[in-house]
């Protein structure tokens, strides 16, 4: 009995994580998004309406994205991990690394890893 009871806890958890997974997948796959703001060494920089209607991304749900930084258009690919929330874009060679803060259907917080520890907020 106690066998069992293990092994359902093991099957609930590795279920709960799959649906959590799938669920922030949803919605980082759920539409366009927004750059907003950015957060360096403490200080908010909120962009332009201007520079925000031309700095967005999109992630495609089967594993391609398309991001535009001030107006200047990239694809590349992407992967998401949810074990540690880190969300990984490749184009070429080059690999960017967000460690996911938060993320609703409307607003996403994310933690740009690397050289330039920003914060970046992004909206729908």
């Amino acid at each position: 009995m106690q066998k069992l009871i293990i092994v359902v806890i093991i099957i609930f958890s590795i279920v709960q994580g799959t649906a959590q997974e799938k669920g922030t997948i949803d919605l980082l796959t759920s539409g366009k998004w927004y750059a907003e703001y950015f957060i360096v060494d403490g200080q908010k920089l909120e962009y332009a309406l201007e520079i925000q209607k031309k700095t967005w991304i999109l992630l495609d749900p089967k594993g391609t994205v398309d991001y535009m930084i001030n107006g200047r258009m990239t694809r590349g690919n992407w992967e998401y991990n949810n074990v540690n929330n880190i969300l990984k874009i490749f184009k070429g060679s080059e690999i960017q690394e967000y460690k996911l803060i938060t993320i609703t259907e409307k607003k996403m917080l994310v933690e740009e890893l690397g050289e330039e520890k920003s914060i970046i907020g992004w909206r729908k």
